[in-house]
């Protein structure tokens, strides 16, 4: 096995052996409820059968993250299949879409979370529904399972927490109810940070990830100029983040733009400043 799927079906592994020690598999640089998730699933299985399995259900999210883009498309009003054509040719690319089937990684996976939620997002908003709080339960445990796989979701968390919230109404008590919904779903998802506190220091650790493998520097482009060595490389990431948390608020405090549109130029922004390749 190698890539990615092989880190996670070790993290998986060790749970059963050792719950302390999942930050002691090479590359595993998640939340503990994506360890878990694989505990009780992939990782059941034989080595010989699990990258088969997850292979399968990779290609699935696939095909259900395209029919999921095409509702989000059609809720935008986008009714001609040529305009949604043109949008999925967008997205395409023919390289990454090698790499996930290749080294069975789980962006699919991601996206279709993504798109689930915003389609949710959409519709509720379409048909002027009430946000009720099966309906919170279930977008923020999706959105908290896709931080737990890129950490960098975070950031996106917090524009689409805050999207609905006036600047006067960020200390009301209904909102205040959502922040304690999210810290308790945060919680209750990632309990063996309360069983083994040691495990947060582990995660945190792993967030050096690029100062000790630069081969994973999304600014790949500064190599052509200069020799990017780790210091300079983990000063880029503090850096990278303090940017990314500034255009972050920027984009909840416009209540002009949509949803989808921060979302997109908050990707925009990651493309190109952005140094964690989760």
């Amino acid at each position: 096995m190698t890539g990615d799927f092989r880190v996670h079906y070790l993290a998986g592994r060790t749970i059963f052996i050792d719950p302390t020690k999942i930050y002691d598999v090479s590359g595993f640089l998640y939340l503990p409820i994506y360890a878990v998730i694989f505990s009780i699933s992939i990782s059941l299985l034989p080595y010989s059968l699990a990258p088969t399995v997850f292979y399968i259900i990779n290609y699935i999210a696939a095909v259900l993250a395209l029919v999921e883009y095409n509702k989000v498309l059609r809720l935008m009003n986008l009714e001609k299949k040529i305009h949604r054509f043109i949008f999925l040719m967008v997205i395409s690319n023919g390289f990454f879409v090698y790499n996930q089937f290749f080294f069975n990684q789980h962006k699919y996976i991601l996206f279709l979370i993504l798109l689930f939620i915003l389609r949710r997002e959409l519709e509720f908003n379409k048909d002027e529904k009430i946000k009720d709080l099966r309906y919170n339960i279930i977008n923020y445990s999706l959105f908290l399972i896709a931080i737990a796989i890129a950490p960098y979701f975070f950031y996106l968390l917090l524009i689409y927490m805050f999207q609905d919230i006036s600047h006067d109404d960020i200390f009301k008590r209904e909102n205040m109810h959502i922040y304690l919904l999210v810290a308790l779903l945060f919680v209750a998802q990632n309990f063996l940070f309360l069983i083994y506190p040691d495990l947060i220091f582990g995660f945190l650790d792993g967030l050096r990830h690029p100062a000790e493998r630069n081969q994973k520097l999304k600014l790949i482009y500064l190599r052509e100029f200069v020799n990017v060595s780790a210091k300079t490389i983990t000063f880029l990431g503090i850096l990278s983040n303090v940017i990314l948390f500034i255009i972050t608020l920027i984009l909840i405090y416009i209540k002009k733009i949509g949803l989808i549109q921060k979302f997109g130029y908050f990707c925009i922004a990651y493309v190109f400043i952005g140094v964690y390749a989760y």
